[in-house]
């Protein structure tokens, strides 16, 4: 695992489990989105890009069950009020 990244400016990180529910996917693209192929979560806000690469949301192990769920049609999860893909 790589080093952490010192900046002269502390981010804070998004707690996924507490802020992103099923009906907050608001708060999730305002801070994250999917590479084009779905299969790494790319932080497009500073507090995204820290909570990134704060968790390692994208070790090859998840970016792995990333593709499997995407080539099953079961992953980006759908919207709330989608069918799904």
């Amino acid at each position: 695992m790589a080093e952490p990244r010192i900046t002269s400016q502390q981010r804070r990180i998004v707690h996924e489990r507490a802020r992103f529910t099923i009906l907050d996917r608001t708060a999730f693209r305002e801070h994250f989105t999917w590479s084009e192929d779905f299969t790494m979560l790319l932080g497009i806000t500073p507090k995204g890009r820290a909570t990134v690469d704060a968790l390692d949301m994208n070790h090859e192990g998840i970016v792995n069950l990333r593709r499997l769920l995407h080539e099953a049609g079961a992953h980006p999860p759908a919207e709330p009020g989608e069918a799904s893909r």
